[in-house]
């Protein structure tokens, strides 16, 4: 049987020449692009061209890069044999190898089929925590924790599971939730690094098990350590100065539930004159850089003071805090003896010195304000203003982790410089 002749169009307009084939009962469209790097065989109604040179199929979906010269002959000389079937005035190109791709990730990366496409703020912030998070150093904590292949199915990839974790607290998704982002969207496969071509999203009692397994060993705090060791070598040093404040996360408390009760190791405070439910998040900040170095977490109902001691480092010489802090001199010498207290103080309306005090404890919030940021994105940003979970322990670990990544984000510009 004789070939049908190729017949090549060339569209100025679209910046694209489209070369078609013409056989019985099959089709099959290659595409080159303006950047002239790379031909696609895009009609699905054709499975594999046949290759007379390399005499093996060429199947749909493969890539052939290109570098040389003269697009007509690699045309021809690749794909049918003779390259005189070939007609093309697009410039100079010749093939130099095969890549094989599954048409599950060329969609994913095909941004050339999408001409008024841009990226997203999802894709920018991705694109942002893949340069910016110490993948290596972060894998290099779980490590000698997880699972080894062995005589059973291989685990899947450290690093791949520690991304879907991280893209759980960025996005504040249920496992199952995870799972279904990952299967909907293609900025998160690409993230993740999922070819739905050929391979399967890992499911939600995967990420379950990794979950659980951070939360046994305690990994979520040493996360959290050895972020703040990664960003000291980087230059985000510890001063002298350490901000301290406590925030309410809400739990629910309801107790329609099979046991008809509410969580018991959460409690109940009160704030002015409104009742909160859940537990409390301690942090202790840097007042230069503003990123958070250690953290308590207790039931809502301690108050702000008792873990102070745990919120500081001890090289201390100057303490910020709210008025909760006020005339903690003892604990805040117990732990940082050079340390200045600059605490907000009570005012007393009725004092002669209220209208100075008023203007200090100004001055002061100025510098203790930053540490509203670090909340800020850890409840509004990351969504953890209410517990997922039952117990402090696994909320801690939750929270270890959004503090982690929360420091990084807040150090993003400096990482990329």
């Amino acid at each position: 049987m004789t070939k049908s002749p190729v017949i090549a169009a060339i569209d100025a307009g679209c910046g694209f020449t489209k070369f078609s084939k013409l056989r019985p009962g099959r089709h099959a469209d290659i595409e080159v692009f303006p950047s002239l790097t790379e031909i696609v065989f895009c009609d699905s109604r054709c499975s594999s061209l046949r290759s007379p040179r390399r005499n093996a199929l060429i199947p749909f979906g493969t890539h052939l890069v290109e570098v040389g010269p003269d697009i007509e002959a690699a045309l021809g000389d690749a794909i049918y044999g003779n390259a005189d079937q070939v007609r093309a005035w697009h410039g100079n190109c010749s093939v130099l190898s095969m890549k094989q791709q599954t048409l599950a990730m060329a969609a994913d990366q095909n941004a050339e089929f999408e001409r008024y496409r841009r990226p997203t703020r999802r894709d920018q912030f991705l694109a942002t925590m893949e340069q910016v998070v110490p993948w290596a150093d972060l894998c290099a904590v779980i490590e000698p924790h997880y699972p080894k292949a062995g005589n059973g199915r291989p685990p899947v990839g450290l690093q791949r599971m520690l991304r879907m974790y991280f893209i759980q607290h960025w996005f504040n998704l249920s496992d199952e939730g995870c799972e279904d982002a990952l299967l909907d969207s293609p900025a998160l496969r690409r993230f993740v690094g999922v070819d739905l071509g050929i391979e399967r999203v890992p499911d939600a009692t995967t990420l379950l098990k990794f979950r659980r397994l951070i939360e046994d060993r305690g990994l979520g705090a040493a996360l959290f350590a050895k972020v703040g060791e990664v960003l000291q070598a980087q230059g985000l040093k510890v001063g002298t100065g350490t901000i301290v404040d406590a925030t309410i996360i809400a739990a629910p408390s309801s107790t329609k539930n099979a046991k008809g009760e509410r969580d018991p190791e959460m409690h109940q405070t009160r704030k002015g004159k409104q009742w909160h439910y859940g537990m409390k998040l301690h942090i202790g900040v840097d007042s230069k850089t503003g990123l958070a170095h250690s953290a308590v977490v207790t039931a809502a109902n301690v108050h702000d003071k008792h873990p102070l001691p745990q919120l500081l480092h001890g090289a201390e010489k100057e303490l910020y805090g709210d008025s909760a802090y006020a005339s903690q001199q003892a604990l805040i010498q117990s732990k940082a003896p050079h340390a200045q207290d600059r605490t907000n103080q009570r005012i007393r309306p009725s004092s002669a010195t209220a209208g100075l005090d008023r203007i200090i404890n100004r001055l002061k919030s100025k510098v203790r304000s930053r540490v509203e940021h670090v909340f800020g994105v850890v409840k509004k940003l990351w969504g953890f203003g209410k517990v997922r979970y039952r117990g402090l322990a696994k909320n801690a670990t939750r929270a270890f982790v959004a503090l982690g990544l929360a420091n990084i984000y807040l150090a993003r510009q400096r990482l990329m410089a």
